[in-house]
């Protein structure tokens, strides 16, 4: 499986854990977070994809519907610290 498609796979878990967060927790906004730029692209699209990709970017507007998405540049992402070798001490 492609890295692009990896990170769509990412957004459906992050999008599944808002609902079940909702479940228990009231909240009327919430934005959603990604550095992939090829997964935004994807939830905002219009065009054909392929039907792996349509099936994920469906499931990800229906569970995510009334909020947003917004971009964090890889350099600004919290969650990639631990994934570059960071020590403790670094962290």
């Amino acid at each position: 499986m492609s890295i692009q498609k990896l990170e769509l796979v990412a957004a459906v878990i992050g999008s599944r854990l808002l609902k079940h967060l909702k479940s228990y927790i009231s909240f009327s906004q919430a934005t959603l977070w990604s550095d992939s730029q090829i997964t935004l692209s994807w939830l905002m699209t219009k065009k054909q994809v392929p039907i792996f990709v349509k099936n994920r970017v469906t499931e990800i507007n229906q569970l995510t519907h009334g909020f947003s998405w917004r971009y964090c540049p890889t350099d600004s992402n919290p969650a990639d610290l631990l994934s570059r070798g960071m020590t403790a001490v670094m962290f």
